[in-house]
């Protein structure tokens, strides 16, 4: 099995860090259950074995930990998460019962989860909570940035809410539910008619890979939605790829939504000229999803990142006028440079790359 993966679940559990699970989990009290697999449930045992005070059970014996004294219970498992939600909600009513991939694992800008009651999915109008806009974007190709100059001029917050973790989590978690989630997340991020999210598309591959929702279903759904979309990707696919390097190793996922005010320097771990023309490969792949949507007449805006460096004021204008909140006053531009802070190495590690590139191979990459 890939959980049997050594090196599957240090990427997994390092990503899952991303969410403050353990920190929330530590937190509990005898009154909360966890029921999971195995290696999850032996990960939250030695992530703070002497603060652990919630009780932890296995699916085999899920009915047995389930005593008058337990309140809430969280249920993240592989295989049948849905199933065994509802069964415990229709045997004991009293209880919290939440499911970890569609309620805990969604959370807002403050990437705090929350032990709220997962509620019955029903199917409704795709305008039920007004319309999608959605920033779709080649992974790593910082549009995270975008998003944080949007919110600086007053525009709504794009947030990752099928966040990263999914790459992993969904080559092991059976069936998942793509409408569900979304009808969850539309439920409680909608605001002001409207459903603001961001949609990186190494996230949106491996629902592809995954499940039924292939790309002709995705574009039937922003057709049949009303969608609106920004497409975001990067020309230097060199960078970009070394950036991704970077934070693949990291609890992150950009260093512009990092949680803290004083930013965490990003180490590099280089995988090799083998390993960052794959990547950059990639990056090539993902765009002919942005191509897709664009060719499907989806009423999208197209722009890279380096086109909005160079001219942030018409960007953020031109984005505003399409999202329908256009911005009358003075616009506030972002200090990208900043980055070179967050990670210092960074350029460092893309000249190295360049040279082996141009040295080795005789390629000059953009």
């Amino acid at each position: 099995m890939l959980v049997d993966n050594k090196a599957w679940r240090v990427r997994f559990f390092r990503h899952m860090r991303h969410w403050s699970w353990f920190f929330f989990i530590n937190q509990y009290d005898a009154d909360h259950l966890i029921v999971a697999d195995d290696f999850f449930l032996h990960e939250v045992e030695n992530s703070s074995p002497r603060r652990l005070k919630c009780k932890l059970a296995s699916l085999h014996a899920v009915h047995e930990a389930v005593t008058d004294e337990i309140e809430k219970i969280l249920v993240f498992c592989q295989q049948g998460e849905m199933a065994l939600v509802r069964e415990l909600q229709a045997r004991y009513p009293d209880k919290t019962v939440v499911s970890g991939t569609y309620t805990y694992a969604l959370t807002g800008p403050d990437r705090s989860p929350r032990m709220l009651p997962t509620v019955p999915y029903v199917q409704l109008d795709t305008q039920s909570y007004g319309k999608p806009v959605f920033i779709l974007s080649t992974a790593y190709a910082d549009a995270e940035f975008i998003a944080q100059v949007f919110v600086e001029n007053g525009l709504p917050l794009f947030h990752e809410h099928l966040g990263r973790l999914f790459v992993s989590w969904l080559s092991v978690h059976q069936h998942f539910q793509v409408s569900r989630f979304y009808d969850a997340a539309q439920r409680r991020f909608s605001r002001k008619g409207h459903f603001f999210s961001l949609l990186q598309i190494d996230v949106l591959q491996a629902v592809f890979d995954n499940t039924p929702f292939k790309l002709n279903r995705f574009i039937r759904f922003l057709e049949q939605s009303g969608a609106k979309v920004i497409l975001v990707s990067q020309d230097d696919h060199i960078t970009q790829s070394v950036r991704a390097e970077f934070l693949d190793q990291s609890i992150e996922r950009s260093v512009w939504t990092q949680k803290t005010d004083k930013k965490r320097i990003v180490k590099t771990w280089a995988s090799g000229i083998t390993g960052w023309i794959k990547r950059c490969l990639r990056f090539e792949q993902q765009e002919h999803i942005l191509n897709a949507v664009e060719d499907a007449g989806i009423p999208s805006y197209r722009i890279t990142l380096e086109a909005f460096l160079q001219n942030q004021e018409l960007s953020i204008r031109e984005m505003a006028d399409f999202i329908g909140f256009p911005i009358e006053g003075d616009i506030t531009v972002g200090d990208y440079s900043v980055v070179d802070t967050h990670a210092p190495t960074l350029q460092d590690a893309v000249v190295a790359f360049r040279r082996e590139m141009i040295d080795r191979l005789g390629i000059n990459m953009s």
